[in-house]
Parts: structure tokens; sequence; C-alpha cells
């Protein structure tokens, strides 16, 4: 409903522009208690220029449901909307073509795709996974938080925002992840 939300979205806000706040905002909260919609609107509230990409996973598409798949797409819309950022991408592509495919590991892509894009043109912007919890791969929801939070640190202008149901994991420890709870 229109003008709800407006906490959170002005604690994303302040948090974003924070340049000393912690790479990645975690929202958690049970199943019906709004991360979807908080997350939709934050990509339409940051859509003006902050938000370079995102991807929203789903358990009902194979495309949307698999980790492996999330950065080759995160990848591909960092590239559209930055002209700069695909120009290095274009780097390690032009060695290894298959390397969008979703055929390396987790490592190797956020490494050569999103890492060091954005350590050679220090592009500021916000990325946005909605419902992580509903990825269907072997360790999805530890292995994509694993990956994020060894390389973050390395991307500084870089921030996540995570949407997902509580989770336990201890993965992103307090000093690499704001966590806010619905």
């Amino acid at each position: 409903m229109k003008g709800t939300r407006r906490d959170i979205l002005l604690r994303l806000e302040v948090w974003l522009e924070d340049e000393q706040a912690r790479r990645a905002f975690w929202l958690n909260g049970l199943q019906g208690y709004g991360k979807s919609a908080i997350a939709q609107t934050s990509e339409i509230y940051f859509a003006g220029g902050t938000l370079g990409a995102s991807f929203f996973c789903s358990r009902e598409s194979d495309d949307r449901s698999n980790a492996q798949l999330m950065l080759p797409t995160l990848t591909f819309q960092l590239a559209h909307r930055h002209p700069q950022f695909r120009e290095e991408l274009l780097k390690p592509l032009r060695t290894n073509p298959d390397a969008d495919a979703g055929q390396e590991s987790l490592d190797s892509q956020m490494e050569k795709m999103i890492v060091a894009p954005f350590e050679a043109t220090q592009i500021r912007t916000l990325i946005i996974i909605n419902a992580l919890d509903e990825c269907k791969d072997q360790e999805p929801y530890s292995a994509i938080l694993v990956v994020l939070s060894e390389y973050a640190d390395r991307i500084p202008n870089v921030k996540f925002f995570i949407a997902a149901r509580p989770w336990e994991g201890g993965i992103f420890s307090p000093s690499s992840c704001r966590r806010s709870t619905l």
C-alpha cells in the first residue's frame, strides 16, 4: 500500500549513502512479511541512478532458482547499465567466452565478472538479491553468501541488499553485514 515501508526505505537510503556502512544489508523475515515487496519497491526507488542490477530468486523458475546463473545475470545487467564496467568485463571474456555461462565456480565468476571490473572502474552502485532462500542448488543459500562475504570488501563502492527468510548459518558476520528483521 502507498506510504507503507517508509521506515525501512529510509534506513536503506541512509545505509546506501553512508560510505563507511557495511557492504551488505540483510533483510530477513518470515514468509509473507513483505521482504519481496520491499525489494521490489527498492528496485523502483533506486532505479533513478543507484541501482546497478537485481536478481529475484524463485523456486518456480529454473533460471531464477539456480545460484550458478545469478552472477552472470547480474553481470549482464551491470554491463548494460555501465559502459565502463562492460569494457573491463570484456577483457576476461575475450580469453574465456564461457565464463559468463554459469560453468565456472561461484568464486571464479565473482572474481572475474564482478570484482575485477569493479576494482578497475570504481563504480558506485547497488545490487539487490531477493528471496535468496529460494535457490535450489546443492548449497545455494550458503554458497552465494560465502562468495559475497569473501569478496564484498574488495569492491567498496558496491553495496548488496539481500532479502530472504531468516537463516542462522553465520556466513555474514556482524562486521560485514547490517541485519534488519521484519
